[in-house]
């Protein structure tokens, strides 16, 4: 019986040279599924595919890029099908397993002599700012793209409302009220632009790698809107004050990160506070009005994001908190080889 293997590894790039998906070559891989489900230590990453009848597979094993993987990448060009025919040589799955902890052995020793596996930064300042200071899917795109990420957008021009992501530069940190729900309460931002995230009542809204990628995201810098946090601090018609009238009360709003794989499934979720008055030390209760880099990367793998928030204000109509979210300098790696 013989056994296909391919090893190559594609990076894409865009204009800034940041990495935008990595695919494998096809090639016929009719007994790749046999052997992998022969030996447990050949691990499919998850979400990788395997689709046999089209012939077509991938596994992803080993994590390198850059000018390593470049120069492995030639390499294998020139071995682009390695064959091993195991019925003539006889060769045990233990042989085969070994085989693939040395070639494991020569990649992860390529890592440790120094290998950095590069991150990228995907900020919001190349994007056109209307006049207003925001845009808010006015013009019925449905979404805005940035570097190697789609951000959706809900926009109803009967209410002009919207939902989902939108972009802004405003910096208004005084005035109250949804009016001004498009400023950062960092007083510090000023012209710099970032994303506003505001929930959909029709369901999730997902900020999505493009072209099927697949990345991890080590962190994003994370900021309360103005509108939420004059609302926290002060309360108004619709929203409580935050630690209440003694300010003891032990109030908190909290937005959830959820990351999902390129089949649509969650994997995993990290909770941030955007404001926090639980501490029995009340000189500790805090609103979140700095840009505050948060780590991400427990998330793991993923393939797109969502947010959703929960707040111990609520009622029988959902959160009276304001749900908004300041996004920016999203970073994220490539974090796999495929073999």
């Amino acid at each position: 019986m013989k056994f296909g293997f391919i090893i190559f590894f594609h990076e894409e790039v865009n204009q800034k040279g940041n990495p935008v998906q990595i695919r494998s070559c096809t090639r016929s891989c009719k007994s790749i599924k046999k052997v992998s489900e022969s030996m447990p230590l050949l691990k499919r990453r998850e979400g990788a595919e395997d689709r046999t009848s089209q012939k077509t597979c991938q596994f992803h094993l080993f994590l390198l890029s850059g000018k390593t993987a470049k120069i492995l990448c030639k390499f294998f060009k020139l071995l682009i099908l390695f064959k091993l025919n195991f019925s003539t040589m006889k060769v045990s799955s233990l042989m085969v397993i070994v085989l693939l902890l040395c070639l494991g052995g020569i990649f992860t020793s390529c890592q440790k002599s120094g290998y950095t596996i590069p991150t990228h930064v995907l900020d919001f300042e190349s994007l056109t700012v209307p006049q207003a200071g925001y845009w808010n899917g006015s013009d019925a795109s449905g979404s805005f793209s940035q570097d190697v990420m789609k951000f959706d957008n809900e926009y109803t021009a009967a209410w002009k409302t919207w939902a989902g992501f939108s972009y802004s530069q405003k910096n208004d940190v005084t005035t109250a009220g949804y009016t001004n729900e498009f400023s950062v309460a960092d007083p510090s931002n000023k012209s710099n632009k970032f994303a506003v995230y505001y929930p959909s009542f029709g369901g999730d809204i997902f900020a999505t790698f493009t072209n099927g990628g697949e990345f991890e995201i080590p962190s994003m810098d994370i900021c309360n809107s103005t509108y939420a946090a004059l609302s926290m601090k002060n309360g108004d018609g619709y929203s409580k004050k935050f630690g209440g009238a003694s300010g003891t009360d032990p109030d908190w709003f909290k937005v959830t990160v959820n990351g999902y794989d390129i089949s649509g499934a969650k994997v995993s979720s990290v909770d941030i506070y955007l404001a926090d008055f639980r501490f029995t030390d009340s000189s500790k209760d805090y609103i979140l009005t700095k840009w505050t880099t948060v780590d991400l990367s427990s998330l793991g793998i993923v393939h797109k994001i969502s947010f959703v928030f929960s707040s111990s204000d609520s009622g029988a109509y959902g959160i009276n908190t304001p749900s908004y979210l300041c996004i920016d300098n999203i970073k994220y790696r490539n974090t796999h080889i495929i073999l």
